[in-house]
Formats: structure tokens, C-alpha cells, sequence
């Protein structure tokens, strides 16, 4: 029976795991994630990841044959924790890789107009890079927003890692060759500012901030009078005769405020922004937003 260490946030590559053929020698959680609360549910023994190094150190004193990383907070120094060659250490990443590298892939699947999926792949001293073992790819389309494609990708990060294990946990060397000169990016909300700039952001890439972060706690925002606004939702109005009745506004112009909503004119569109939190008192209908 091969022996894990599992270390992660997220639920369903664990719940996924048979346990007739491996044995979780050890679980490290996320605090306060899905996984730390089954675990408490369950009555799972399990270790809060406290640091860096205290994981590092758990991990050199215990064996194992396989080290699963599904939400893994830290990088690992994989090739000094390494201490059998027959050892594997895997990532299972909820997006496509080489395309997305990073904490929050998901976001970027969206902000760049990538196609969504999960990766399997082995791991080295780098970021969400080593060969790849598997990965499933699902096309990405303006009806998919933020909280669906999480639940979804984390699906498929449990059929990403099933197609691995019924590989032997060996590398695809005709899928590695075929993705060899994909193009990369790294992506984490800590470096992207998703504060929506009005007057300087296009259409699209409005758009785009708006649907890539479009749930509680990531929301976009416009800032207006030293004041902030999250934007949950936003779409184009096409009625043709609409914009023409409203060709006059100048760019950038509110045009109608109502319920949480605003009505704005942007280059040749007309943008309807929705569900905006905020003191929406402040914002009048003519104002000029930035």
C-alpha cells in the first residue's frame, strides 16, 4: 500500500483518494479551509499549516512514497526534500498549465480569456512547473462566471488527478512535447489591481475586471470622489434606439441611477453596471466618472 502525505485547502481530490490503495500517512490543512473544516467534521487527524519551515521540517521526518500538493500555501524546496528517488511529489493546479502559473489561476482563466481546467503535473523547485502527467481542458465562454468555474475546475481537478494515478503517476511525454512552446503567465490578485479606471480601461478590459473578480471579497471596484465601489456585475445595452436616445451624454457620463445599478456612457457603449456596494447617495445622475 503506497503511502501520501496530503497537503491542501481543497476537498475533492482527498475525498477522491482510495484508501484500499493508499494509505494518508499524514493530512496538513489550510486553516479555516474546505478541507480543515472535513476534517474536523470527520474527525480526520490533521496538522494546521503553521509556517514554511515547520512544514518542511514535518515532512523530512516522516516517510512516505507520494507527496500530494493541492493547495499547498508555499513553495517547497522539493529537490532537498526529496530523500528516495522512487519518492514522488505532485501538484494538482486548478487551471491549465504551462498557460497560468500562480495563487489565483482562476481569475486570470477569465481576465485573459483562457480555457479553464486542471493540471497534474510533477514537481520541482519552481512554481507550478515540472513535467506534466495529465491535464483536462474545458473552453471558457462569457456564460461561466466566477463562482461556477471554481466548483467546476475543482471538479476537474479530481478527474485531472484520477487520469495521473491511472498513469502510475508517470509524465506524458507526447503531451509535455505538445505544450512545449505554450506561452505562460503568472497570476496572483496580489500584483493585479483590479480597480476598474473608467476613464482609461476599454470596454473590454471593463468587462473582463468585472467578470474575473465578480465574487464577494474580490469584487472590482471604481473609485469616485476618494470613495470606493465594488461592481458585482456589468453588461452592454445594445438596444440600438436606447443609445442613440442617449448619444448626447458625454464619455464617462452617468446617465440613469437606480436600485444598486448605473447607467453609464462609455466611448460609443453604454454600460450598465450592477448590484454596486457602496453610498451610491454620493454618485448623481450627469456626473463625470473616473
Amino acid at each position: 500500500m503506497k503511502r501520501i502525505f496530503f497537503i491542501g485547502s481543497r476537498l475533492n481530490v482527498y475525498k477522491s483518494i482510495d484508501t484500499s490503495k493508499y494509505e494518508i500517512v499524514c493530512l496538513f490543512v489550510v486553516k479555516n479551509s474546505y478541507l480543515h473544516k472535513l476534517s474536523i467534521e470527520k474527525n480526520l487527524k490533521h496538522y494546521i499549516i503553521e509556517d514554511k519551515e515547520s512544514l518542511i521540517n514535518y515532512i523530512l521526518s516522516i516517510d512516505f512514497d507520494i507527496l500530494i500538493s493541492n493547495g499547498c500555501p508555499y513553495i517547497l524546496p522539493i529537490s532537498y526534500l526529496k530523500k528516495q528517488k522512487e519518492q514522488i511529489f505532485i501538484n494538482i493546479h486548478p487551471a491549465l498549465l504551462p498557460e497560468i502559473k500562480g495563487k489565483h489561476p482562476i481569475n486570470a482563466s477569465i481576465l485573459y480569456n483562457i480555457n479553464i481546467g486542471a493540471t497534474c503535473h510533477i514537481m520541482n523547485d519552481d512554481i507550478d512547473s515540472g513535467d506534466i502527467i495529465s491535464r483536462v481542458e474545458f473552453p471558457i465562454t462569457e456564460d461561466l462566471e466566477l463562482g461556477l468555474i471554481y466548483n467546476l475546475s475543482f471538479e476537474l481537478e479530481k478527474e485531472v488527478f484520477k487520469i495521473a494515478e491511472n498513469r502510475g503517476f508517470k509524465i506524458d511525454i507526447n503531451l509535455n512535447k505538445s505544450l512545449k512552446d505554450k506561452k505562460s503567465i503568472y497570476f496572483t490578485r496580489n500584483l493585479f489591481n483590479n480597480k476598474i479606471a473608467i476613464s482609461n480601461d476599454n470596454i473590454d478590459l471593463i468587462m473582463r475586471k468585472i467578470r474575473a473578480f465578480n465574487i464577494e471579497g474580490q469584487n472590482a471596484y471604481f473609485v469616485f470622489k476618494d470613495m470606493r465601489f465594488e461592481v458585482k456585475e456589468c453588461s452592454i445595452i445594445t438596444n440600438k434606439k436606447f443609445i442613440d436616445y442617449v448619444s448626447n451624454y458625454r464619455n464617462n457620463q452617468v446617465i440613469y441611477k437606480y436600485d444598486k445599478n448605473l447607467v453609464v456612457k462609455k466611448d460609443e457603449y453604454v454600460i450598465l453596471f450592477k448590484y454596486i456596494s457602496g453610498d451610491l447617495d454620493k454618485i448623481k445622475e450627469n456626473d463625470i466618472l473616473n
